[in-house]
């Protein structure tokens, strides 16, 4: 019931606002000028500055497919699976249009939930 509530006071707010705004924001990119930071988060800013927007695709998907190896290696354990899953977040945040700082709090999550399973892991096993 709360979620049918929530899903019709965003759809309401979609009828009375611009769908062009809408689905710009949501698919679209942003093409204002963005200077670029050495510090960021990202390197999307980067490609920006040199015209090279369009590799970041390429790359994102190239960087996925060691990931993959990782896990059939050594994705056996939940503490494993854990830290792979935050490398593989970092590297599409990394090559992403627009990553927002609070993105890499996922991260972080994943890698606390990893050292718990790896705790856990190291106590439940005899010595």
């Amino acid at each position: 019931m709360f979620f049918t509530y929530n899903a019709t006071m965003i759809f309401v707010g979609f009828l009375k606002g611009s769908y062009s705004n809408f689905f710009h924001h949501t698919f679209g990119i942003y093409d204002v000028g963005v200077p670029v930071i050495p510090t960021s988060m990202f390197l999307s800013l980067w490609f920006a500055k040199f015209h090279l927007e369009e590799l970041l695709l390429p790359l994102k998907l190239a960087t996925q497919f060691p990931i993959v190896y990782l896990t059939f290696r050594y994705g056996h354990t939940a503490s494993a699976l854990a830290g792979i899953m935050a490398l593989s977040l970092t590297l599409v945040l990394m090559f992403n249009i627009i990553a927002w700082t609070y993105q890499y709090l996922l991260v972080v999550f994943l890698l606390i939930v990893g050292w718990l399973f790896h705790e856990g892991l190291q106590t439940s096993q005899p010595d």
